[in-house]
């Protein structure tokens, strides 16, 4: 049976090396980077808003079938109705 012996080349390694530093740096970006106050994001028919978790708010978003009513409290979001 023939061997079949695959050559890694200059490239190859290049690929490699530059493959590996875009997944350390996006993971760095993203585990390191974020240090601020977790948000959410409320999007409705009439905008978007964004609030602080460690906030207390009841939020009244109109929409096509009505108010939805959002609580944000205890660094957690519910929707109530």
């Amino acid at each position: 049976m023939p061997s079949s012996r695959v050559r890694i080349k200059a490239l190859d390694y290049v690929i490699f090396f530059f493959a590996v530093l875009i997944i350390g740096l996006i993971s760095a970006q993203t585990y390191i980077g974020g240090g601020g106050t977790p948000e959410i994001a409320i999007t409705g028919a009439d905008g978007q808003w964004i609030y602080p978790l460690d906030s207390e708010a009841t939020v009244h978003v109109p929409g096509p079938l009505g108010d939805t009513v959002v609580a944000i409290r205890d660094g957690a979001v519910e929707v109530l109705s």
